[in-house]
């Protein structure tokens, strides 16, 4: 009887550390190639920065995916969409997902608020830092939010992965942040 519970015990273990998604879990079956659909400004926050975004589309030259810069010609997320995003000042990022196919402008999947500017604005934690990673040929979009105080600067504080759909972002899993010394 005691190895059951033994048993039991090391598969509730194995089975509540979750791993990680993958970028290669979630693929993109084809990477668009041709002229994009332009942007469909529709939402008072994606008019307040119509040249961005439309340079963004018509023009890439690539865009930040975390602390780095990546040069891209084409859709640089999920096969077929754009990630713009540009620094509008110290500790602030803004961010765009647009389809090439579409021309519809999704905001970030988190954000820092629910209108005009705010809607596409990446969370500014103060001393925390945020981060997100994505790939051209995975829907997997992942954004990491943890405040250096731990305290609740934010909805959420940890890492988030979602996918890409034809409706929008939808949640995968989160991770909450981990305590740091």
């Amino acid at each position: 009887m005691a190895r059951v519970w033994i048993v039991l015990m090391l598969c509730c273990v194995l089975f509540s550390q979750q791993k990680p998604p993958a970028f290669e879990d979630f693929s993109s079956r084809k990477i668009f190639t041709g002229t994009p659909v332009p942007p469909q400004l529709i939402e008072p926050w994606a008019k307040m920065y119509h040249t961005r975004i439309s340079d963004g589309v018509a023009k890439p030259d690539g865009a930040f995916r975390g602390f780095e810069y990546v040069a891209s010609k084409g859709p640089n997320f999920a096969g077929h969409y754009f990630v713009i995003n540009w620094g509008c000042g110290s500790g602030c990022l803004m961010l765009v997902v647009v389809d090439a196919l579409t021309g519809h402008v999704y905001p970030p999947p988190l954000s820092v608020g629910d209108a005009g500017n705010q809607k596409i604005g990446i969370p500014k934690l103060g001393t925390g830092w945020a981060d997100f990673d994505y790939r051209p040929n995975s829907r997997l979009f992942m954004m990491k939010t943890c405040p250096a105080d731990g305290g609740s600067a934010y909805p959420f504080s940890g890492t988030s992965y979602f996918t890409m759909e034809p409706e929008g972002w939808r949640l995968i899993r989160r991770f909450k942040c981990e305590a740091s010394n």
